[in-house]
C-alpha cells in the first residue's frame, strides 16, 4: 500500500510522510504489516519559532528538537468488523475496519542536527473499502509514542490515506 499522511500535532511543523506498507493476511481476521515512511524534507514550517523569538526576546534562537526524519514500523491488525454490500448493478462492495498495534524505530534529528534513532510504540484504527477485485482505499489513524531528547515522550498522530494492492486472487483471497 503506497500512502500519503499528515502528522498535524507538532506546534512547530506539520509533517507530510510518504511511504509503503507491506502486509500479509494470516487469515480473514489477522494481518501483519511492515510500514516504512520518509518525512524529513516533506514538512511545513508553522513559523512559530519566529513568533516566539519576537514576543519573548528579539535575539531568541529556537532550535527544534526531535525533528522526525523517517520511520519503520511493524504492526499487527485485528479486524473489528467486515461487511459486504451489493450495489444496484450487482457488484459487491467489501468493507473492513481494524485495530492495530505494534512497535518500530524512528529516526529523528536532535537540536544540533544529528540523526538519532529511537524506539517507538504505536496503536491505531483503520478502515478500508475495496474498490476493485484486487485493491482497496485505506484510511488509518496511528498514534505513535517515542522518547524526547530532553525527557518525556512525544505522541505524533499520523492520519494516512493509501491504496492497497492485493495479490493471491480477488481481494487477496478474502471473499
Amino acid at each position: 500500500s503506497p500512502f500519503l499522511a499528515v502528522i498535524p500535532n507538532d506546534p512547530f511543523q506539520a509533517y507530510l510522510p510518504v511511504g509503503l506498507r507491506f502486509g500479509y493476511f494470516l487469515n480473514e481476521v489477522f494481518l501483519t504489516e511492515l510500514s516504512v515512511s520518509y518525512m524529513d524534507k516533506l514538512t511545513v514550517d508553522r513559523d512559530l519559532r519566529d513568533r516566539v523569538g519576537r514576543s519573548e526576546r528579539e535575539s531568541s534562537d529556537v532550535r527544534l528538537q526531535d525533528h522526525q526524519v523517517a520511520r519503520a514500523q511493524w504492526s499487527a491488525a485485528w479486524t473489528l468488523f467486515s461487511a459486504k454490500a451489493r450495489r444496484w448493478g450487482g457488484e459487491v462492495v467489501y468493507l473492513r475496519g481494524h485495530l492495530l498495534g505494534g512497535f518500530g524505530a524512528i529516526l529523528a534529528r536532535n537540536a544540533v542536527d544529528e540523526l538519532d534513532p529511537r524506539a517507538e510504540g504505536l496503536f491505531g484504527l483503520g478502515f478500508e473499502v475495496h474498490v476493485a477485485d484486487s485493491g482497496s482505499l485505506r484510511l488509518e489513524g496511528r498514534q505513535g509514542i517515542f522518547q524526547r531528547e530532553s525527557g518525556g515522550a512525544l505522541l505524533p498522530t499520523e492520519i494516512s490515506v493509501g491504496y492497497a494492492f492485493y495479490f493471491g486472487g480477488p481481494l487477496g483471497g478474502v471473499r
